[in-house]
């Protein structure tokens, strides 16, 4: 193999691997974006569902509260 096709297989694959390495910079950063929002979305579901069962829970001690007390019980609760 002579030395001009030497030198341009090399440029070749330095081309080539600059591509791989910046398709895979792009491929962390999406990577990274990700598993923030999958967090960040984890995060919000358990806000939302803890905030959810605790006023469910609440609502039915407070109605309890009142049928222990005497008083009768919402039927629309």
């Amino acid at each position: 193999m002579g030395s001009v096709a030497l030198e341009q297989e090399n440029k070749d694959l330095i081309q080539k691997l600059a591509r791989i390495l910046e398709e895979r910079s792009i491929l962390e950063e999406k990577v990274r974006y990700l598993e923030s929002s999958n967090s960040t979305m984890a995060n919000d579901l358990i806000q939302h569902y803890s905030n959810d069962k605790r006023g469910s829970v609440t609502g039915k001690v407070l109605k309890n509260k009142h049928i222990y007390q005497g008083e009768k019980a919402d039927p629309a609760s």
